[in-house]
């Protein structure tokens, strides 16, 4: 028998211990037991397994003197076998890995006290729309583990998304607690990653709602009114704006809110007459300014809207969209040399701003044209 055969039993051992310590060491880690850790190390304990079986066949062969063609066979027929009861349970893992609720359900049978599998699996159904289900795993996971702050978010997720804002947020309050952590703001941006768009802003505004209570302020009724017309709730918006400025008749704030709402619904007049407003109590809003050039534009009243473009460069000197929209602005008044040169403003500020510089080559080609046979001006 050559000693061979039980080195590369020995190897086989050693490479199992040695690869299994790259990931299974005396650093404690979440998971105590993961399939994928023990892929390679398999290796080694096939190796070793062969190996030993053919060392304690010929060990029988040499002292039974067996032939030794008979023994061979018998070991083919045991590892045919091996490999046979092997290709089932195979066979059998992979249905249960055919999908994620069905991996996460075996998970939670082998060891039902794993909140981190529940979890798992709520998110699963979370994901698929099956919010009962999800709250229902959400649950367990928080009882098994009553500082997994993971679940509380969760079930907050999925209360919000059914429209249950205020159990919603003592789920939220709880993970916040939990994390320590002393603004709603900081934990929304934690506990809200996997909700849509909209149901996002309606948690946001149950939220404002509730911090205004009984004692509503200018700033707190215009930050509401905000959020409804970020949510396309233009009356409630408009409503809060006008309540604002009940409380507070120079919240400038408020008279931004109301034009940008009349802006939405096309009524221009009634939108310039709120950002008008608006400067009345602060002179030097930039964005004010802005909106009132691009109303003026729209009602075709260039004058004024260059005018207020104008206003809104010498605020931001630096903002190049301001010096494109003075020079849109000059077109349309067909000043085009004057237009050129806040072109021109604008890419010296950003080199790379597009828009400026599209604007800039279709009035140089127009003039260029112009100049060999009248066309009509460019309308951009």
């Amino acid at each position: 028998l050559h000693p061979s055969t039980l080195r590369l039993t020995a190897f086989g051992i050693f490479w199992f211990f040695i690869a299994l310590s790259v990931e299974s060491s005396i650093i404690p880690i979440e998971d105590v037991i993961f399939e994928h850790r023990v892929y390679l190390p398999s290796i080694g304990i096939i190796i070793a397994f062969v190996s030993s079986i053919f060392y304690l066949s010929l060990q029988i062969t040499h002292h039974a003197h067996l032939p030794f063609r008979q023994t061979l066979r018998v070991i083919i027929l045991f590892l045919t076998v091996v490999v046979i009861i092997f290709s089932i349970v195979t066979y059998q893992r992979n249905i249960i890995w055919k999908d994620e609720i069905s991996l996460w359900n075996d998970v939670i049978k082998k060891f039902p006290i794993n909140a981190r599998g529940h979890d798992t699996l709520g998110l699963v159904y979370f994901k698929k729309g099956e919010l009962d289900k999800a709250m229902q795993e959400y649950k367990i996971a928080a009882k098994l583990k009553p500082d997994y702050v993971d679940s509380f978010i969760h079930l907050g997720e999925v209360l919000a998304k059914k429209g249950l804002w205020q159990e919603a947020e003592n789920y939220f309050a709880k993970a916040l607690e939990l994390k320590k952590l002393k603004k709603l703001k900081t934990h929304a941006a934690i506990g809200l990653t996997s909700m849509d768009k909209d149901s996002i802003l309606n948690f946001q505004i149950e939220q404002a709602k509730k911090n205004i209570g009984n004692k509503p302020t200018d700033e707190s009724l215009t930050a509401l009114g905000i959020l409804y017309f970020r949510a396309g709730q233009y009356e409630e918006a408009l409503k809060q704006f006008k309540e604002a400025i009940e409380l507070n008749p120079s919240s400038k704030k408020a008279y931004i809110g109301i034009g940008n709402i009349y802006t939405a619904k096309n009524q221009p007049d009634k939108a310039i007459s709120a950002f008008k407003d608006a400067l009345k109590y602060d002179h030097g809003d930039y964005d004010a300014h802005v909106s009132l050039g691009v109303l003026y534009a729209q009602i075709n009243q260039f004058d004024l809207a260059v005018d207020e473009f104008k206003k809104a460069v010498l605020i931001k000197p630096q903002s190049p969209a301001s010096w494109n929209d003075l020079g849109v602005a000059l077109v349309k008044k067909q000043e085009y040399d004057e237009a050129m040169k806040m072109f021109q403003k604008a890419i010296n500020i950003e080199p790379e701003y597009q828009l400026a510089k599209d604007n800039l080559i279709k009035v140089q080609k127009y003039l260029s044209k112009f100049r060999r046979g009248g066309i009509p001006s460019p309308t951009k």
